[in-house]
Formats: structure tokens, sequence, C-alpha cells
């Protein structure tokens, strides 16, 4: 009968027969599993279960293993035994574990360890179930703070970035040189380079990428003063023997080692995200060094251009690849004709097609007058498909 059974590989010692009814129509295939006492019985509904006989007296003092198909099968055990010296049920034990169980017989002695999960069931009617190993719960991700280095150039990157680039900044950063001397690094604000000259690095709409320096004494602009950089770009920057790294579990980046003449030779990092690509390079420290920073920014908390903010639209970019970061509280202020007014919020997102949102707003302090209010709101997050342009959260209002 078509579709009855599917065999995906045919094994020798897995042959067995099908059972049909008056009309030839099959009614159960049985076969045994291999190397065991247990036949495997699937029915025309596709279900199956498995039919044990270990009081056989053929196979007295066995051990066997029976491994499930999957699902969550029924475990039939003929415990009934019947010959010339006793008719009646075997006393059955089962040590329960978690998708498995240990079957035994008390008097024919045989031992069954079942893998997977079911209901064992014996011809007595005593039953057990075989618990599923526990799903660990789902963390949500917390986003790292930059290092307080970063602190005093945080509002030229707000400023100074295109309104469809975010960036992100190193929590974790070396604190001695390789050869054990110890280093404090100082951040410059964020600047536009290679936006002139006939070879850019970064090959870009505006042929522009966004830098901060790292430098070993303040105030210093000398060549032997820095250290490395920070940046982003549209486009990835292509270095001469550079190989494939993983940056973090699920993101995949590039390392290469190169000389900068009088900057000396420099360790770079570089990987894509949020739609842009990522830079970091250093010298005088270990290549490990240079990869932790770049674990520690793609995990970290994102800045966005304040020429991105959109008056007339709930829109959020996106910040990373799921949609775990937009729970909770997003607090801010807007302006619309009743004046500057505060801003609480409330998101509930559990994937990318079901969000719900509460927005909460109130008076703000150079305007108390307003009144506080509120009205939910569902939504979606849109993903973008054009290089630099980020994803998209879209909320529309559904009652007060």
């Amino acid at each position: 009968q078509k579709g009855f059974i599917k065999c995906n590989t045919y094994q020798k010692d897995h042959e067995g027969v099908i059972t049909v009814d008056s009309k030839n129509l099959p009614t159960m295939v049985r076969f045994n599993q291999s190397g065991t006492f247990a036949e495997v019985r699937i029915k025309p509904n596709e279900k199956y279960s498995y039919y044990i006989d270990p009081s056989s007296t053929n196979y007295a003092n066995k051990s066997y293993t029976v491994i499930s198909l999957g699902g969550s099968p029924q475990i039939e055990v003929n415990n009934f035994i019947q010959n010339s010296r006793v008719t009646g049920y075997e006393d059955v034990t089962v040590a329960l574990g978690e998708e498995k169980a240990e079957i035994s017989t008390t008097q024919t002695k045989n031992t069954v360890n079942f893998i997977g999960t079911g209901e064992i069931i014996t011809k007595d009617r005593k039953s057990w179930q075989i618990a599923a190993i526990p799903q660990k719960p789902k963390t949500q991700k917390s986003f790292l703070t930059p290092d307080p280095i970063f602190n005093s150039v945080i509002p030229s990157i707000r400023s100074g970035l295109p309104k469809d680039m975010v960036m992100r900044l190193p929590s974790s950063l070396p604190k001695a040189y390789s050869t054990g001397e110890n280093v404090q690094l100082y951040a410059t604000p964020l600047f536009a380079r290679s936006c002139q000259g006939s070879a850019p690095k970064y090959e870009t709409i505006n042929n522009c990428d966004y830098s901060i320096g790292l430098w070993n004494k303040p105030n210093c602009n000398l060549t032997s003063c820095n250290i490395g950089s920070i940046a982003i770009g549209y486009k990835k920057p292509s270095f001469d023997k550079e190989t494939a790294i993983n940056i973090r579990s699920g993101l995949r980046g590039y390392y290469a080692y190169i000389s900068h003449g009088s900057g000396g030779l420099r360790h770079h990092v570089s990987w894509k995200q949020d739609n842009l690509f990522f830079e970091v390079e250093a010298r005088g420290f270990e290549k490990e060094e240079i990869i932790k920073m770049a674990n520690s920014m793609s995990i970290g908390q994102v800045i966005r251009s304040s020429n991105s903010q959109q008056s007339q639209s709930s829109n959020i970019e996106k910040i990373v690849g799921d949609t775990n970061f937009l729970n909770g509280n997003w607090e801010g202020t807007y302006t619309c004709g009743q004046g500057l007014t505060n801003l609480k919020l409330v998101i509930e997102a559990k994937n990318e097609t079901e969000i719900k949102a509460t927005f909460i707003f109130s008076g703000h302090p150079s305007n108390p007058g307003i009144p506080f209010g509120g009205f939910r709101m569902k939504g979606t997050v849109k993903r973008s498909t054009s290089p630099g342009v980020p994803d998209a959260l879209n909320l529309n209002a559904t009652s007060w």
C-alpha cells in the first residue's frame, strides 16, 4: 500500500513480515531489531511499538540494547511464563533514567537496555514512563558596555556617523604588551578616513570609513604613540595572506599580520556584522588579545548615529541578528504638538513576526504639564536586503 512504510536503508538482519487483512491491505509490519529479541511493530497510522519477550527461556541470562526509532513508542513487555514448571507473570523491575531505562526480569534474568523515550507496559498491566532529557532554557543575551576609556568619545560617534551606520566598541582591552610591560590606552574621537585619494582602503558609497584611534599617551599624535584603531566601513578590508578565524560561535572573521612601515607590524581582525564591516588593528600585543577585543565588540552595546532618529516613525534599528535584544524597557524622549515628552517603550518579542509593545508617555521635567498615558502596539522586524542599511522594527498602535 502506497505510503504505508518507508525504508531508508535495507539491512538483511532487519527482515520481517507484513500482515494483511482479507482485502490484502497491510495491517502491520513487523521486524526484529538487529541483535535483540525486540520486535518492532508498525501500524498503518504510522504509530509503532516495541514487543519485547524477555521471559522466553530461549533468552535466559541475556542482556540486550534496544535503540528507539524516535518519538515516544509503547514498549510492550511480555512477562508471561508458561512451561512445565510454572505458568504466570514474571516480576519485572525497571530502572528509569532520562531517555533510557533498564528492564529486568527476575526469574529468567534477562536485561533490556532501552534507549529513548516512551511508555513501558507489561502483560499484567504495570507501566512506567521514560522521561525525556529536560531542555535547558534559552538565556537572553546580555550586551557588554564599552570600556570606560571610550566614554569621552561616544558623543563624537553619535554626531559623526552617517545615519545608516552603527558603532560597536570593545569592553575588553589589553592591559599589557606582549613583553609584559603594562599599558594604559587612550581613545581619540571618531574621524572619517580614506575619504580622498586614488585607492581608499574601503571602496564605499562615499569612499569613507570611520575610525577611532588608540594611543599609549594622551594628546599625542606621533606615529610612535599610536597603538591601533577601531574602524567600520561598508566593504570588507582586504589584506595579503589573511586567514579565516572564529570571532565567536556563529561569527566568522579574518586575521592578517602586516607591516605599517614606521607604524610597525600590526594584527588586523575584521568581520561582517549589522550589514557593516568592523575592524580592530593594533601593534605590540598578542594575537589572542586582539581577537578578544573583537569578540567583546561583537556582543557589545550598539552606538547609533544621532542622525538616524526619525520623529515620524516607530522604527528601531537592528543591533543583533535575533530579537532577544528587543525585550525590556526602552526609554527616551520625543517632540510633537504638545512639546518635549518622556517615552517608555516596553517590548515583548517572541520572534520576528510576533512582537508586542506598550507605548507609555509622560511629562518631561521641562514640560511637566503633559498627562500620563499609553497605548498598545504590535509589530514585526523587517530584514534589510541592501548593504549598509540596517534592519528595522515596525510598530503599529492597536488600542489605548
